[in-house]
């Protein structure tokens, strides 16, 4: 932060230290605001933001706008580019030749300073020849991944092709079930939904901050959402938010069914293990 003429305050350090040392981290400012306040409690959200935003203009962050949200990148270097996956929305740092030799064509003269590419597709753990595990049978979840299809399809023609709209059905007595007890239900690219069905109380649950965003409604039964601190209660008809990587537990205090919605898909990469 000095070298780049900045600053050092409690607050800013804290902030900075939520990237840690790893320069392929691409977090929102929700993530860096969830990890930064476990160092400095009393940080508020305008702080954070602040920080943020004098770093970038400093040049020690770079800013990224992917699908209408920014992503902070530790790694400033203008060398790099950046590859979004369109089915585990991973942002990657990638190399991209001949990014030197892009130039805009016409008679007006514009003074580039900087050029920013961002490419999308499937990174190399969700192209189709990943679908399968290393042993050669198929994955639990990689039928939902690609779309289990249900009788009612429709399809359009065009130049000989057919383009698949089929519909993810999954019914719960069939959905497979993850080692909390949860029950993984439809699956698209960026978001999936799972069910907790008549969780009894007990202990609480472990404390965790999951690298994906979480959206809930609660369909019967009483329990505590304890997220950076706070104690949410959540009754039937209640619903509540967990943004993605923010420390959390909940508490049954009653009988608990509910249904959550997680983007990117909970139970793909291992993200339910983290």
């Amino acid at each position: 932060m000095r070298g780049a003429g900045l600053r050092v305050t409690p607050q800013r350090r804290a902030v900075w230290a939520a990237f840690g040392n790893d320069e392929d981290a691409h977090l929102a400012a929700d993530e860096v605001f969830a990890r930064a306040r476990r160092e400095l409690p009393e940080l508020s959200r305008a702080t954070v933001y602040n920080a943020l935003a004098a770093f970038v203009e400093a040049g020690i962050l770079q800013a990224v706008e992917s699908r209408g949200a920014v992503l902070y990148d530790p790694n400033p270097d203008s060398s790099h580019q950046h590859f979004r996956c369109r089915s585990c929305d991973r942002l990657y740092d990638v190399r991209v030749e001949g990014v030197e030799d892009l130039r805009i064509s016409g008679e007006e003269e514009f003074a580039v300073d900087h050029k920013t590419v961002l490419l999308r597709g499937l990174c190399p753990l969700c192209s189709p020849a990943r679908a399968e595990t290393a042993a050669g049978a198929p994955s639990p979840f990689a039928s939902r991944i690609r779309g289990e299809k249900s009788s009612e399809t429709t399809r359009e023609t065009g130049r000989g092709m057919a383009e698949d709209k089929s519909v993810d059905k999954v019914n719960e007595g069939s959905a497979p079930r993850g080692e909390m007890g949860q029950r993984y239900l439809a699956s698209g690219e960026s978001v999936s939904m799972r069910l907790w069905d008549g969780e009894e109380p007990g202990e609480p649950k472990p404390e965790a901050g999951r690298p994906y965003e979480t959206v809930g409604y609660v369909i019967g039964g009483r329990a505590e959402l304890r997220l950076e601190g706070e104690i949410i209660p959540l009754a039937t008809g209640d619903s509540w938010t967990v943004p993605k990587g923010a420390s959390h537990t909940y508490v049954i205090l009653e009988p608990f069914t509910a249904v959550e919605a997680t983007s990117p898909p909970a139970e793909v990469h291992g993200r339910d293990e983290s």
